[in-house]
């Protein structure tokens, strides 16, 4: 084991000896400063002990504020309106549009890194097996395929109905506004809930152990209660009498495509919104991640994005001629300013003839 005197001449060894990155092919090394050891007597009958001055490593934030440029791999779906993705030949995927995709963009210019696409062969988002591993985006950052994942998960229930239908028939399907609602539709009028299989939808009723949760599990069709993709789960509403349990704006947007009127929401979500990365465990830039979203959500950045991409969905109900839609307050404000602007003319026309009043008797008492 070296002295402490030898520590001290192997440290100033280092001191003098730099490495220029010029000699290397791509940059390995990089100065982030430099150290000196410290002489201190921790008590009068001790020898002296060789501290570090200050600290060899710069902080793990700092460090990761710049990613220098690195390639990072995020595990996607294929899952518009939040990370819409274009397959190619060779069997690569190129980023297409979406929530997810602004997201990552906007994280990926202010931390300086860059990003490939790693697509999962299950097409899912991905959930714990009996024997610990996961399946889809999750299972990609478990096994290390990927550094990170990124989704927003909102659920709600939907099913096939007119609004027209519901007012004027109570005896035919009143609305299915909550969880309480799909049990007792289930039980009572026969409607079958489906969810799509390997989705946080399926685990929060298949793992559940009590509650509301568990008992519509139970009422599960085991035969008929999955579909594979989001849009055969919209499509199998209007087939027949089967409740969706999806994200909420994937869903809205896949029925604005098909006719909103097809289609009642219930008013309740179940499952509380979020936005979120998955991180291999252990990540040093998690938190990072997780302060750089927060300030993304807080900003309304997100809840833009989120307009744009249903502005972008042409409805097939402006289609159609059978519904002119309800008129708004929107389209009513004309008339309101019209009316404000004559109360007002109203008002300085009635100053004015007060005005005009007192003048006249001034003058004739004069």
């Amino acid at each position: 084991m070296p002295t402490p005197k030898e520590r001290l001449l192997s440290s100033q060894n280092l001191r003098m000896t730099r490495i220029p990155s010029q000699t290397f092919s791509s940059r390995r090394f990089e100065e982030i400063g430099w150290w000196k050891w410290k002489s201190a007597k921790t008590s009068p009958s001790s020898k002296h002990n060789y501290l570090l001055r200050s600290p060899l490593y710069r902080p793990v934030k700092e460090v990761y504020r710049d990613f220098g440029g690195r390639v990072m791999r995020s595990a996607v779906i294929n899952n518009s309106p939040f990370f819409g993705i274009v397959v190619n030949p060779d069997g690569s995927a190129t980023p297409d549009s979406g929530i997810d995709f602004n997201v990552l963009n906007t994280l990926r210019n202010k931390l300086n890194f860059t990003y490939q696409l790693v697509i999962t062969e299950d097409g899912q988002w991905g959930g714990e097996q009996p024997n610990g591993s996961f399946t889809g985006m999750i299972g990609k950052v478990q096994r290390r395929q990927a550094h990170f994942a990124i989704n927003e998960i909102t659920i709600t229930a939907l099913y096939s109905g007119t609004l027209t239908a519901v007012l004027t028939v109570p005896s035919f399907e009143k609305p299915i506004d909550s969880l309480t609602d799909l049990l007792d539709a289930v039980i009572k009028d026969g409607f079958k809930p489906i969810v799509v299989r390997g989705t946080s939808n399926e685990f929060i009723f298949r793992d559940a152990t009590s509650g509301i949760y568990k008992q519509l599990w139970d009422v599960f069709d085991p035969k008929d209660r999955y579909v594979y993709s989001w849009d055969e789960g919209i499509d199998k509403v209007i087939a027949g009498k089967y409740v969706f349990a999806n994200a909420y704006l994937g869903a809205v947007i896949r029925a604005k495509r098909r006719g909103l009127h097809k289609y009642h929401f219930a008013k309740n979500t179940f499952y509380p919104q979020s936005y979120g990365m998955a991180c291999a465990h252990g990540a040093p830039y998690k938190t990072l991640f997780d302060t750089l979203l927060i300030r993304l959500t807080s900003a309304g950045l997100v809840q833009k994005w989120t307009k744009d991409e249903v502005n972008k969905v042409k409805s097939a109900d402006s289609d159609s001629s059978s519904d002119p839609g309800a008129i708004t307050l929107i389209q009513l404000q004309a008339a309101f300013f019209i009316l404000f602007i004559g109360y007002f003319l109203a008002a300085i026309v009635l100053v004015v003839e007060g005005i005009v009043g007192v003048c006249s008797k001034s003058k004739t008492s004069a």
